[in-house]
């Protein structure tokens, strides 16, 4: 639910249950089905379901290096298939501003 503090261009989070309503700064609803929230195996999945895709999934594991560090891997398949392009960048750059976020935290 918190995805709108660290995702650029997202102003809002509602979850009911497994779904997800994320709007964006346009004030557009993407309404999400979360898969997995596995904490243990740090794994995150969630689908699209509004109009803008006819299918869609997209992972995110978070992967421990065992030296106090962590990556983390998203991937995303959609059709049509250009909309994972779209959805996996935003996503890449959401991931590089947390990176920005964390290390300024520690410094």
């Amino acid at each position: 639910a918190r995805i709108h503090e660290w995702f650029p261009g997202i102003d809002e989070s509602v979850v009911d249950g497994d779904v997800r309503v994320v709007t964006t700064g346009a004030g557009l609803p993407i309404p999400e089905q979360i898969v997995t929230n596995d904490q243990v195996q740090r794994r995150f999945q969630y689908r699209i379901t509004g109009p803008m895709v006819r299918e869609h999934l997209s992972t995110l594991d978070v992967l421990d290096l065992g030296d106090g560090t962590s990556v983390a891997v998203y991937a995303a398949d959609a059709d049509p298939p250009v909309m994972a392009l779209v959805i996996a960048g935003a996503a890449g750059n959401a991931l590089e501003h947390v990176r920005q976020q964390l290390e300024g935290a520690r410094s």
